[in-house]
């Protein structure tokens, strides 16, 4: 994984997984570069000796992301260090994950999410061990434990009617389902890259 993360797939990538009417950044390069600054992580972690990961379920609210699958994240503070910190501190508030039992593996491809107007960091990050999870009563609704291989079975992807953030309208979008759960969208399109970093060893 740590390989891959130096040379990633990029937009090209992330944009299997886009819904259609979702702008390539060159179209919209003036926004993306006076947009606010978010950073997520995704957790990878080991159960039984199976690699897992981590989602969160957004509660239902009054905002362009109610009810949403995610990745631990949120915005830049003012007393965070860098992107990194950025990642690592939010994922402690809103699941209870320690920083100090994260190793940072590396960076994917930046996403500016439109509809919010942030430009968003992904970052992967691994426990030597299954964390006990805590999730922020405000911020999270549920976590998601799943193994990465359930994730990206061919079976759990398609194409599926999901709402707006304006919540009056339904789309169809490509997304991956996970418990129950539709991931489409942003973090779909994270998980995108993902999946052809893990890829890459069969291709070549």
């Amino acid at each position: 994984m740590e390989k891959g993360l130096e040379d990633l797939p990029g937009e090209e990538a992330q944009y299997r997984m886009s819904p259609l009417y979702r702008p390539r950044l060159f179209e919209i390069q003036s926004e993306v570069e006076n947009a606010r600054r978010s950073a997520v992580l995704m957790l990878l972690f080991p159960v039984d000796s199976i690699v897992h990961t981590a989602f969160i379920v957004r509660p239902k609210y009054q905002g362009v992301h109610s009810g949403q699958v995610a990745f631990p994240g949120g915005r830049v503070e003012p007393h965070d260090l860098d992107l990194k910190h950025t990642a690592l501190r939010e994922c402690w508030e809103e699941v209870g994950v320690s920083p100090q039992s994260v190793n940072i593996l590396g960076a994917l491809t930046p996403l500016y999410i439109q509809p919010s107007r942030y430009l968003v960091y992904p970052f992967i990050g691994m426990c030597a061990e299954a964390p006990y999870f805590v999730p922020d009563g405000k911020e999270v609704e549920k976590i998601l434990r799943t193994p990465i291989s359930k994730v990206f079975d061919p079976s759990a992807k398609g194409t599926f009617t999901v709402t707006t953030s304006s919540g009056n309208t339904t789309i169809k979008a490509p997304g991956y389902r996970v418990d129950n759960h539709i991931i489409w969208g942003a973090t779909a399109m994270m998980l995108s890259e993902v999946e052809a970093i893990l890829a890459r060893p069969l291709e070549e």
